[in-house]
């Protein structure tokens, strides 16, 4: 794909604007709110004209992303229609998730998968391209550390170089670099290069970080110890990593 600078600006200085309308939600504010819902319908509405218009353009956007900006009617019949939309621009398909309903599907609801999409995600942009080149949307796949500003007492994320600099080593030189299409067959290599990827992510102490107190909670009352008592901190912490990498299993497509 060729970038087009000026393209990249519009979209760049949309994305400002909108945070700063919801910024301004988050204060209370109904006339916020009420502009905030009309930017999302007219830029809604015109992705959704732009693609009966430009169908196979959006289609190979539409096959690499996991979901797609739609305006939701309750109605039954305007549901179904939807999903017949949807299914007409290949959603998904190129993703690597097993997001179809051939096979045995997975749930969304279990935390474990949760984090494995995570994963695949971030590792299939750290292969494919420095992070320097990532897109606005890319970014936010990045973890975070949140700290509070001393001047203001809110909460603020920053990236942690050393922790970036790690991550772009995985996909670009290390175990990342050599994954293939994940699939049910290739699932076990995602699972050995992964392994070392939650860690670079989330660090050691799994069963401590805030992302993953769902996951814990989970697993905390089948983590045993060898003499099957209730397991401890290792244990749970183990038993989440596990987890976490069969589940890249349960999400990869069919072969």
């Amino acid at each position: 794909m060729i970038r087009d600078a000026a393209i990249t600006q519009l979209a760049q200085a949309a994305e400002d604007n909108i945070s700063r309308v919801s910024s301004a939600t988050l204060l209370g504010s109904e006339h916020a709110a009420i502009e905030l819902y009309n930017i999302a319908r007219f830029a809604t509405d015109k992705l959704f004209f732009a693609c009966r218009m430009k169908a196979a353009v959006f289609r190979a956007v539409a096959e690499n992303k996991f979901s797609w900006p739609v305006m939701l009617n309750p109605h039954s019949e305007s549901m179904k229609w939807t999903t017949r939309w949807l299914a007409n621009l290949n959603l998904g398909s190129k993703t690597g998730i097993n997001l179809s309903r051939a096979g045995k599907g997975f749930s969304y609801a279990m935390p474990a998968n949760q984090i494995a999409i995570y994963l695949y995600e971030l590792a299939h942009a750290l292969k494919h391209a420095p992070i320097a080149e990532w897109s606005a949307e890319q970014r936010y796949l990045l973890p975070r550390q949140v700290s509070r500003a001393s001047s203001t007492k809110a909460s603020v994320a920053t990236w942690d170089k050393n922790q970036i600099a790690a991550l772009q080593q995985w996909g670009q030189e290390g175990a990342g670099s050599h994954l293939p299409a994940l699939s049910k067959g290739t699932a076990v290599k995602w699972q050995a290069a992964c392994r070392e990827l939650l860690t670079l992510v989330f660090g050691n102490n799994l069963d401590q970080h805030p992302a993953l107190q769902e996951l814990m909670q989970d697993v905390r009352g089948s983590a045993k110890t060898a003499e099957l008592k209730p397991g401890r901190a290792g244990e749970i912490r183990e038993l989440m990593r596990k987890r976490v990498l069969q589940s890249l299993k349960s999400i990869a497509a069919l072969d």
